[in-house]
């Protein structure tokens, strides 16, 4: 039996009894400081003191346990019962919005995603529709682009997922011939890579390691009669292109539904479905490749020779389906396929995806615990839930409330959740929330940055 599959059989009756089996503003120089040697540092101090020493923590009166210990020989973090706290963890307070300068044209962005902040409080964002990447400074004043659409070095197409590590900026582009191209923060060309991928894999995402190992991260969906599973894997290459370790993530095989999901879009989508049933997998510096499938509540970390590392498990109580959101999901699935039917060209897939979920509306047992996983440079799990109340509200301009996140501290806790505000493309860097504000109304996307700060009593966030 596998190391995954035993533990998950050791903890059977602690979990779901059904487990799914298929994952700033300018602050000061004070803060940039922080922010230089927390990208550098704290990565490693976070694998240190998760696995220094094991122990156990309990409040008899709200029901939360927390301890720490070798299973199977691996350090594994266990949150049992509910959270630490009650209540909503942080405050949001938004600090800047990064819009055009009129007298400017370069500093229109068409479709910005994936807002990253530099060391010296620069603010970098990919341009989708416009083939960069463009920079601002700490106080929203466009700066320079980098790339342009081609082909050539340092070019750029369709870029999408921008992440910065050690001061290098590495993003993703191009589609087929797969490409990651990595700079320096004032634009310089460092390197490109680009790789040939099978064209059913659905949208595979590179990264370079510090170290200095390619990673390669493909995913699969489900045929329509379940006679396949969804897939996810990571690849780890040396520098010299041989295949270190492949990393393959828990299986899910539902071609229907799978996970009611939150969709972060501007459209009033409150319970859209997740029917491709794609695993997470994906990379942090230091922290390793992290793999779970949402349905199941544990993440696991495997080092880069594809050795399982530590795990966090939150041994809570999951979320049931409601009656009420299996009509709603249904009436959603029809008014989907009639919009499918009018294009001029539908997808076949797609329709067949959603013929089949409303003529056999099956359910999991419950809902994904969650549906994104995320981790910030502190070394703290940000899990995107996909069925919270707050996901009924539109991704607005309007002050509505966004995703739920469980929030996981970097000793492998669960800590509780909070609702971020209306952000789509959302990741926390540097004690700050970065994303990206919809307008559905006009389809403009403006980048937004909040300071993240506690809100509870005894909450340390560093």
């Amino acid at each position: 039996m596998l190391v995954h599959d035993r533990f998950l059989h050791q903890h059977r009756h602690k979990t779901s009894a059904d487990l799914h089996s298929a994952l700033i503003q300018n602050e000061s120089t004070r803060s940039r400081e922080r922010v230089k040697s927390t990208l550098q540092l704290c990565m490693i101090a976070t694998l240190l003191s998760f696995t220094a020493v094991p122990g156990c923590t309990s409040d008899s009166d709200t029901g939360h346990a927390f301890r720490i210990e070798s299973i199977d020989g691996v350090s594994t973090a266990t949150t049992s019962g509910r959270a630490k706290y009650e209540g909503e963890l942080f405050q949001y307070e938004e600090i800047l919005r990064i819009t055009p300068d009129p007298d400017d044209p370069d500093s229109y962005l068409i479709l910005p995603r994936s807002p990253v902040m530099d060391t010296d409080g620069n603010f970098h964002v990919t341009d989708s529709n416009d083939h960069c990447i463009a920079v601002f400074d700490s106080e929203g004043h466009y700066r320079y682009r980098i790339g342009r659409e081609g082909e050539g070095p340092g070019d750029l197409r369709l870029p999408r997922s921008l992440h910065i590590w050690s001061d290098t900026l590495q993003v993703n582009s191009h589609f087929v011939t797969w490409r990651l191209t990595r700079f320096t923060t004032d634009g310089q060309l460092v390197d490109m890579t680009t790789r040939s991928l099978a064209t059913d894999s659905i949208i595979p995402e590179l990264y370079r390691a510090p170290s200095g190992e390619l990673l390669v991260s493909t995913s699969s969906r489900p045929t329509i009669d379940d006679t396949q599973y969804a897939e996810a894997q990571m690849t780890v290459l040396s520098a010299a292109g041989d295949t270190v370790a492949t990393i393959e993530a828990p299986r899910l095989r539902s071609a229907k539904i799978v996970s009611i999901a939150w969709e972060g879009r501007g459209t009033n989508y409150p319970l859209r479905v997740q029917c491709n049933g794609i695993p997470l997998i994906t990379y942090a510096p230091g922290a390793g490749i992290m793999v779970t499938n949402g349905m199941e509540p544990v993440i696991d970390f495997y080092d880069l020779t594809g050795t399982l590392a530590r795990r966090v498990v939150l041994d809570i109580p999951p979320d049931p389906i409601t009656g009420e959101e299996k009509r709603a999901y249904v009436d959603d699935l029809r008014a989907q396929l009639a919009e499918v039917r009018q294009s001029p060209d539908p997808n076949a897939y797609t329709l067949a995806r959603l013929e089949a979920g409303i003529a056999d509306p099956q359910f999991p047992p419950h809902k994904a615990y969650w549906g994104r996983m995320d981790l910030d440079d502190e070394g703290w799990l940000w899990l995107m839930t996909v069925d919270s109340p707050a996901a009924a509200a539109t991704a607005t301009d309007t002050g509505h409330s966004g995703p739920r996140l469980r929030v996981v501290d970097a000793n492998g806790e669960y800590l509780g959740d909070t609702i971020w505000p209306p952000v789509v493309d959302g990741h926390v860097q540097s004690g700050h929330l970065l994303g990206i504000v919809e307008n559905p109304e006009t389809d403009e996307r403006t980048p937004v940055i909040y300071r993240v700060r506690p809100a509870l009593p005894g909450l340390v966030y560093p």
